[in-house]
């Protein structure tokens, strides 16, 4: 069996390492500890340090029928949710990628975004730092690695932050939710630059879809919320990362069916 076939498997195998990985970041970073220190991971609520097999992703979860085996309290929903969506992701971009230093560079990316989004999913601030480090490093990776011509990715980031721009004016001048900001910005540059501007839409249009379908729940609710329009903003952050990851997985399909660069219509003989 030839090696880019089982390359898939293999890449949702590190997926759901990677994301245990995650699930510490997001957690550590929400309660304002060191993402390293202590090295073993330990339950939120009496501090219990994990056994190996208490830390197996997804099979550890359903063991312990997602409690803790020390004090019995419930284990948060997002463990085994982050775990599947790093497997799914990584499962994803090994069959768009296969075994090619694009999934490595799509891998970090999609970690990054997968990290950012379920922190600002708590309504807190996206972290911006990383953010920062991530947009020049996209418009580096996107032509060095991901085969983008320079072009694509420049014109990516400068129409992902034009458009967020722009929807940041707006909630300025509504002055509806304080947790929408910069990283969004920085966010949707990102993921044009790594993207192109072939890709970008995927990311752009699946962000709204999400934000439409989390509208469309929100007013079927009986329950009567003052601030359904702040909440709806604030999921900006959550929406573009999971756009971000469409868009990696996606993306290559839609760069080769470029239509506007590389298809040839005769229309005279």
């Amino acid at each position: 069996m030839p090696y880019t076939a089982v390359f898939p498997g293999l890449a949702l195998v590190v997926g759901l390492i990677l994301g245990s990985f995650y699930n510490v970041c997001i957690h550590r970073t929400l309660t304002g500890e060191s993402v390293y220190n202590p090295p073993r991971s330990k339950c939120p609520h009496c501090g219990h340090f994990l056994s190996w097999w208490e830390n197996i992703p997804l099979l550890s979860y359903a063991l312990l029928l997602g409690r803790c085996r020390s004090c019995r309290e419930k284990i948060s929903w997002r463990y085994p949710l982050v775990e599947f969506l790093g497997a799914a992701s990584a499962f994803g971009l090994g069959l768009s990628y296969g075994p090619d230093p694009a999934w490595a560079v799509a891998m970090v990316f999609t970690g990054l975004a997968i990290v950012v989004g379920f922190i600002a999913l708590a309504r807190q601030p996206m972290p911006k730092r990383p953010l920062w480090i991530a947009l020049p490093g996209a418009l580096v990776l996107g032509p060095l690695v991901m085969g983008l011509p320079l072009t694509s990715s420049l014109a990516g980031a400068g129409l992902g932050v034009g458009i967020l721009g722009i929807v940041k004016l707006l909630v300025l001048r509504l002055n509806s939710a304080k947790n929408f900001g910069i990283g969004e910005i920085l966010l949707a540059g990102m993921s044009g630059a790594l993207c192109g501007i072939e890709g970008l839409p995927i990311g752009l249009v699946s962000a709204l879809l999400i934000q439409l379908c989390a509208a469309g729940f929100m007013f079927l609710q009986k329950k009567k919320e003052p601030n359904k329009l702040k909440i709806l903003l604030e999921l900006t952050g959550p929406a573009l990362c999971a756009g971000l990851v469409l868009a990696l997985i996606f993306g290559p399909m839609a760069a080769s069916v470029n239509v506007l660069t590389s298809m040839q219509i005769p229309i005279f003989h």
